[in-house]
C-alpha cells in the first residue's frame, strides 16, 4: 500500500448495502483505494483502539448498539479528526450530522457520482497534507508528521510530545527546531511555556 493509497471504512450492518458501496469504491478510478467492512460502530472503534485509521469513513446513522452519530461524538470528544460520511434512507439526521462536523451526508441510494466527488475531495486533502509535513526526529529516526494532525505539542525536561487527531503521541528530540516549525505556521498558538496548540483543532 503507498501514500496514495485511499483508506476507506465502512461500517454497515447490512451486507447488501456494504456490498453495493464496495463495487461503488471499485469503480473510483483515480488513486488505489481499499476499504474494509465492519457491522457496527462497536467493531470499528475496537478497530481503531487498535491503531487501524482511515482516510474517510462511511458510516450508515442507524447501526444496532451504537449508532453512527455517537460514535463520531465519542471520537471527536478524544480528540480525533475523522473525515466521516453518513449514509441515511432520509434526511431526518442531516442537521444533526452536519453540527458534527460530518464530511458529507449521503442520501441512499448513494450514487456513484456522489460517491466519487466525496473521494476526490478526500485525495485532494491527503494530498496537500502530505504536502506540508514536517520531519521530526524520534527515538525511532525521522518520522513524517502532518502540522494538520497535531492537536499540541507539549515541552518536557528531556524533549517534547505530539498529541495527534488519531490518538498516538509522538515523542520528538529535536525540540527547538519544532517549536520554530510549529510556530511558523498559521494556526500553531503557544499556550504558556510548555505547550502549542493547534487553533484548527479546536472546536
Amino acid at each position: 500500500m503507498t501514500e496514495k493509497t485511499l483508506r476507506v471504512a465502512v461500517c454497515d450492518d447490512t451486507t447488501l448495502e456494504a456490498q453495493l458501496l464496495g463495487e461503488l469504491l471499485g469503480e473510483y478510478d483515480k488513486a488505489p483505494l481499499v476499504w474494509d467492512w465492519y457491522q457496527s460502530a462497536e467493531a470499528l472503534e475496537n478497530a481503531l483502539a487498535e491503531g487501524k485509521t482511515y482516510d474517510l469513513y462511511l458510516l450508515d446513522v442507524v447501526l444496532p448498539g451504537m449508532d453512527g452519530l455517537a460514535f463520531l461524538r465519542r471520537q471527536r470528544a478524544v480528540g480525533k479528526a475523522l473525515q466521516v460520511a453518513y449514509l441515511s434512507a432520509s434526511q431526518e439526521y442531516a442537521r444533526e450530522a452536519t453540527a458534527l462536523g460530518a464530511a458529507a451526508y449521503l442520501v441512499k441510494p448513494v450514487r456513484a457520482g456522489q460517491l466519487h466527488i466525496l473521494l476526490e475531495k478526500i485525495r485532494h486533502k491527503k494530498a496537500q497534507q502530505a504536502r506540508e509535513t514536517l520531519e521530526v526526529s524520534t527515538v525511532a529516526g525521522a518520522r513524517q508528521v502532518s502540522p494538520a494532525d497535531i492537536l499540541w505539542a507539549q515541552w518536557q525536561k528531556d524533549g517534547c510530545q505530539l498529541y495527534l487527531a488519531d490518538g498516538q503521541i509522538v515523542d520528538v528530540a529535536d525540540v527547538p527546531v519544532l517549536q520554530d516549525a510549529l510556530l511558523a505556521r498559521r494556526g500553531f498558538l503557544p499556550v504558556g511555556k510548555r505547550l502549542i496548540v493547534n487553533l484548527r483543532q479546536v472546536e
